[in-house]
């Protein structure tokens, strides 16, 4: 079954969310009303209700090299903004 913007009004997920977005090193933005992703095929929605802080976010948002500098993953840097960053959440 794909899911589109219909499905999700549907099923009662808002149109939005709140999310912290990272949009450059040390500028990370509360975002109130911020588009819920609609999933692809083979992808699901997760609703989170609490979220983590681990060392590498913070080494992202403090501007480390190994997140920002050319020549990750495919010649470009690891993180390309805007994102929502993190993988630690319940």
């Amino acid at each position: 079954m794909t899911l589109c913007s219909s499905a999700l009004k549907d099923a009662n997920i808002p149109a939005t969310m709140r999310a912290v977005v990272n949009y450059g090193p040390k500028d990370y933005r509360l975002e109130m009303h911020f588009p819920t992703p609609v999933p692809k095929e083979g992808e699901l929605l997760v609703k989170v209700l609490a979220v983590g802080i681990c060392a590498g976010d913070a080494k992202c948002y403090s501007g480390a090299p190994h997140f920002w500098a050319p020549g990750g993953h495919l010649g470009q840097p690891y993180v390309q903004p805007p994102i929502i960053p993190g993988h630690e959440f319940v």
